[in-house]
C-alpha cells in the first residue's frame, strides 16, 4: 500500500481531463498535470516557481484580474473569457486552499474547467429566446420584458418616454409580386435602415410580421417624431435588390409619449398603434402622433 499510493495519485493526477496547478504560499507553481500544460501556453517544467499573474497572462484582462482580485486563502470560484492560441475559450476556475497535517495554510490548488461548449450553447439558447432569427433585433417577447423595464425607471425619475411603431406599406404585395424570400429581404432592409438611427439606450425588436418597434427611453413625443421622420424618409429613398430589379419601398409610423406616469406599456403601444392606423388610413408613407387630445399628421418644419 505504501508504494501503491503515491502511483495511484500521480496516475489519477495525470488522467485527469482538468487542469491542475498546485500554487506555494507565494503564489508560485509547485506542480501541474497534463490537462493543464495543454490549456496554458509555454507551461512545461521550466514553469515551475513562476508566479501564477505570469502564468495568466498571456490569456488575457480577465485571466490577469482573476489572479490580482482572488484570495488564496479561501474557495471560490469563477468563470473566465481565455485566451489561447488564437481562440477564445471559457474556462471555470477554482481556487481551494491548501493545509497542510497540522491545519497551517501550505498554498493552494487551482483546477481550470473547460466549459467552452456549454457556455456557447447557454449562449446559443439565449439568443433563440431573446432574438429574432430573421432580422437578428429583439423578438417581442425580450421587446416587452426590456422597455417595461425602461418604461418603469423613466416613470420612477419623471424622464420622458416614447415608442414608435412602424409598419413596412404593402408588404403583402411584395410578397405577392416578388415571392417571401424578397419579403424577408424587405424586412433585413428596413432593419438595416433603422439601426442607423438606433441610439443608445433604445429598444429596437420586432413586433410581428412587417411591424417593428422602438423604444426611446429619455425622448419626448417631438424627438421622437423627427428620428421617425429621419426614418421614413431613408427608407423611402433607398432600394434594394431583387431578380427582376431594384424595389423601392416606404413605411408608416405611429408615435406615442408617455405623457401619464400610471401608463402601461400596452397602453403606449395601443395608442402608437392607433397613430400608425391614422398614417395608414390617410395615404401611408407618413408619422402620425398620438397626442394629449388627438392624432395629427407629423410635418417637419
Amino acid at each position: 500500500m505504501l508504494t501503491a499510493a503515491p502511483i495511484a495519485r500521480e496516475n489519477l493526477f495525470e488522467s485527469m481531463r482538468d487542469g491542475v496547478l498546485v500554487m506555494d504560499l507565494s503564489d508560485k507553481l509547485v506542480d501541474y498535470n497534463r490537462a493543464a500544460a495543454e490549456m496554458l501556453e509555454d507551461l512545461d517544467a521550466a514553469a515551475i516557481g513562476r508566479p501564477l499573474a505570469q502564468l495568466f497572462l498571456p490569456a488575457g484582462k480577465e485571466a490577469v484580474d482573476y489572479v490580482m482580485n482572488s484570495n488564496p486563502q479561501i474557495s471560490e470560484e469563477q468563470e473566465l473569457v481565455w485566451h489561447s492560441g488564437g481562440e477564445v475559450r471559457y474556462y471555470q476556475v477554482r481556487s481551494s486552499p491548501v493545509q497542510k497535517h497540522d491545519g497551517h495554510l501550505a498554498g493552494r490548488m487551482i483546477m481550470l474547467i473547460d466549459v467552452t461548449e456549454r457556455t456557447l450553447l447557454q449562449e446559443k439558447l439565449l439568443q433563440l429566446a431573446t432574438i429574432d432569427s430573421l432580422t437578428g433585433i429583439y423578438n417581442r417577447t425580450h421587446f416587452m420584458e426590456l422597455s417595461r423595464q425602461r418604461l418603469k425607471e423613466a416613470a420612477d425619475s419623471a424622464a420622458p418616454f416614447s415608442v414608435i411603431l412602424l409598419d413596412i406599406d404593402f408588404f403583402k404585395s411584395i410578397n405577392d409580386r416578388y415571392g417571401h424570400q424578397h419579403g424577408d429581404m424587405a424586412l433585413q432592409h428596413v432593419v438595416g435602415v433603422c439601426r442607423q438611427h438606433v441610439r443608445e439606450g433604445d429598444v429596437f425588436g420586432r413586433y410581428g410580421g412587417e411591424e417593428f418597434v422602438l423604444s426611446l427611453p429619455g425622448t419626448p413625443l417631438e424627438e421622437a417624431a423627427l428620428i421617425s421622420e429621419r426614418i421614413r424618409k431613408d427608407i423611402e429613398h433607398s432600394t434594394f435588390a431583387a431578380l427582376t430589379g431594384t424595389i423601392k419601398i416606404t413605411a408608416s409610423f405611429g408615435v406615442a409619449e408617455a405623457f401619464r406616469r400610471s401608463i402601461s406599456l400596452e397602453e403606449l403601444l395601443s395608442e402608437a398603434d392607433h397613430a400608425l392606423y391614422s398614417s395608414k388610413r390617410n395615404g401611408r408613407n407618413a408619422v402620425h402622433l398620438y397626442g394629449v387630445s388627438s392624432i395629427t399628421r407629423f410635418k417637419p418644419m
